[in-house]
C-alpha cells in the first residue's frame, strides 16, 4: 500500500513481549515483532496539528496504548518515534520517497493503521475503529478487524472508542502472532540501498559488473528479494527476506555485505537503521 505518506503519519512504538511467537523450528526463538500504530491521516496534513486538532485520533491512540498495556505489552515512546522519523528523512534522500523504507528504518515489523468514528442514532451514540494489520517493510495487509461499542446514551466520546478497541484487540494480535509464526519459514524482511559514490553500478569489478555480483550475492544469501528500484548509480532492494536463523539482527546481514563487497575490492562504507541498511561503494 504504497500510498501511505510517512510524514503524515503519527506512529505509536510497540514492543511486545507478552504474546509470543510460535516458531516453526524448535531451536529458533525469534524476537518479538515491534509494531507501529497509526491514525489515517489526510494527505498533506501535519500530524503533530492532526491530533492536536482530532479528537478522535487521540482517543483511539490512547484507548489501543491501554489496550495493549492491559495484555502486558511494552510501549516505546511516541515522541521519540516521530523525532527519529523527521531524522532518517531529513538525512536520507535515497529513502524519502519511499514511505515503507522510511518505515523499515524505524525498526517496525508490523504497523497498525486505525480510522475511528462515532456514529449517532438519536439521543444514543456507538464508537467504531477499525484496525488493519500491515507488514512494515512491504505495507502488505495481514488483516484487517473492526470493533464497536454498545450504543450509549453519554458525551464521553473516548470510553466509546475505548470500548470498540477492546471489542477487537485481540483479533488483531491474533493476526500479528499468525504473521510471526511464519517468519521462519519465510524469512525477515528487510530493505536494503546500495548507491555508488562515484562510479557505475555497470563498471567491472572482479571479472563481473557490479550490478552482477548484487544480483548473486543476494540470490545466495537471501531467502527471497525484490528490486524495487534501480538506476545506473544504485539499486533499493525491497524487500530482502533474510533467514531468520542466521540474520535475526539486521547487523549480521550488514556485516555479510561489507564482508562480500569487501572481498570483491570495492571500499564500502554500510549503515543500518532499525530494517534498513544503507551500502555506499566510495
Amino acid at each position: 500500500m504504497k500510498h501511505l505518506n510517512l510524514y503524515v503519519a503519527i506512529v505509536l512504538m510497540v514492543v511486545t513481549t507478552a504474546h509470543t511467537a510460535k516458531s516453526q523450528s524448535s531451536s529458533q526463538q525469534l524476537t518479538q515483532p515491534t509494531i507501529i500504530a497509526m491514525p489515517r491521516v489526510p494527505q498533506g496534513t501535519d500530524p503533530r496539528s492532526f491530533l492536536e486538532t482530532d479528537k478522535l485520533a487521540r482517543f483511539g491512540e490512547s484507548a489501543i496504548k491501554k489496550a495493549l498495556a492491559k495484555r502486558q505489552l511494552e510501549l516505546k515512546d511516541l515522541k521519540t518515534t516521530l523525532q527519529n522519523i523527521d531524522r532518517l528523512r531529513a538525512k536520507s534522500d535515497a529513502f524519502r520517497n519511499d514511505p515503507t523504507a522510511i518505515l523499515a528504518s524505524t525498526g517496525a515489523d508490523i504497523y497498525f493503521q486505525f480510522d475511528c468514528s462515532i456514529l449517532p442514532s438519536g439521543r444514543f451514540k456507538k464508537g467504531v475503529v477499525t484496525i488493519s494489520v500491515m507488514e512494515a517493510v512491504t505495507a502488505l495487509q495481514l488483516g484487517s478487524s473492526t470493533g464497536r461499542s454498545q450504543e450509549m446514551m453519554t458525551e464521553d466520546e473516548g470510553a466509546l472508542i475505548e470500548m470498540a478497541v477492546d471489542n477487537c484487540i485481540e483479533e488483531v494480535i491474533a493476526q500479528v502472532q499468525d504473521y510471526w509464526r511464519l517468519v521462519p519459514t519465510k524469512g525477515k524482511p528487510i530493505t536494503v540501498l546500495i548507491s555508488s559514490k562515484n562510479k557505475s553500478l555497470n563498471e567491472q569489478a572482479n571479472g563481473k559488473s557490479i550490478n552482477r555480483h548484487i544480483k548473486d550475492i543476494f540470490k545466495q544469501n537471501a531467502v527471497s528479494y525484490r528490486l524495487d528500484n534501480g538506476t545506473e548509480m544504485s539499486e533499493l532492494l525491497s524487500p530482502v527476506y533474510v533467514n531468520v536463523e542466521k540474520y535475526n539482527d539486521v547487523t549480521d546481514f550488514r556485516d555479510l555485505l561489507e564482508d562480500l563487497f569487501t572481498k570483491l575490492g570495492l571500499n564500502v562504507k554500510v549503515t543500518s537503521e532499525g530494517k534498513s541498511i544503507e551500502l555506499e561503494i566510495q
